[in-house]
């Protein structure tokens, strides 16, 4: 789906309706609920995992630093550099790899939502 096709005026349209007959309290849910609906149609289901796998561990992570316990923040550091690295240069870490983990599709902007993770952490 691309910024300035048909079907994504359809989808903020929507979004848009759905956001502001929405009580406030609860607005939050739906802008997670389509984020996690565009990701899906624009990079599939291993784009949503990884998205909402960070997401969450950078939110446990964050009230757990913010108590004084900074080997959480190594462990997202590394968490999500495994990740951006597996991600996005899996095939020159493996060159000869066959498998269904070779097929994965990098989500867009996945530098910058690693990048985003970690100042949120820091």
């Amino acid at each position: 789906m691309t910024y300035t096709s048909f079907y994504f005026m359809c989808f903020v349209a929507l979004l848009g309706i759905v956001y502001f007959l929405t009580p406030q309290k609860y607005r939050y849910l739906v802008l997670l609920v389509f984020s996690g609906a565009f990701i899906y149609i624009a990079g599939g289901k291993s784009s949503v995992f990884f998205i909402y796998l960070t997401g969450l561990l950078a939110y446990v992570a964050a009230q757990l630093i913010s108590k004084k316990k900074k080997i959480f923040l190594y462990i997202t550091i590394l968490f999500v550099l495994g990740c951006l690295g597996l991600l996005k240069y899996r095939s020159y870490l493996f060159p000869f790899g066959n498998s269904r983990l070779f097929s994965i599709s990098v989500p867009i902007g996945i530098s910058f939502y690693s990048m985003s993770v970690f100042g949120g952490c820091l």
